[in-house]
């Protein structure tokens, strides 16, 4: 899978290559705060190894790369729900710090979001994000996600609980 996007940016699958730039990018405290904990700080070559081993090469993975000259800087993928909510998918992403304010998330997360309605038999798209994430709300609401609700005190991160908000978009 490749998405082209603008400015020598695109979303393909991960590879193994991918390794250094992921471990560069990953590891922040910055990013890894508006993350679940699955996402660790500090993220290592042990942690970046064991999530290309689940993602690299898997042509069923909903989870991809985004790069700049094909270098990988961030990731986005979707997790597709089952039982009654089969046709919803939750959408998640992040960006190495370094490349934060250059609009590249909101890019990425338009053009995969309307790749993900075109290929999977889903017809609602949802994000949570947590509350103190401006730049995320704002991202979602340039791609025409709409907040839906709050979700309250349903995170604990880094021993603070927050509030989540619900975003969603229909196909």
């Amino acid at each position: 899978m490749e998405i082209k996007l603008e400015n020598a940016i695109s979303i393909r699958n991960w590879e193994f290559s991918d390794l250094t730039s992921l471990i560069n990018n990953a590891n922040n405290e910055n990013i890894s705060a508006f993350m679940r904990d699955a996402f660790p700080y500090p993220y290592t070559q042990t942690e970046g190894l064991k999530w290309l081993y689940e993602v690299a090469n898997n042509e069923n993975s909903t989870h991809f790369a985004i790069c700049e000259n094909d270098k990988a800087i961030g990731g986005i993928g979707i997790i597709i729900q089952d039982d009654v909510y089969r046709l919803t998918a939750e959408i998640g992403y992040w960006l190495g710090y370094s490349y934060w304010g250059k609009k590249i998330m909101t890019q990425a997360v338009n053009e995969f979001s309307q790749y993900c309605f075109n290929t999977y038999n889903i017809i609602r798209l949802e994000a949570k994000v947590y509350e103190p994430n401006i730049a995320s709300q704002k991202v979602l609401q340039k791609c025409n996600y709409v907040q839906e609700g709050i979700l309250k005190n349903n995170v604990i991160k880094n021993g603070k609980i927050l509030n989540s908000l619900l975003f969603a978009r229909l196909k």
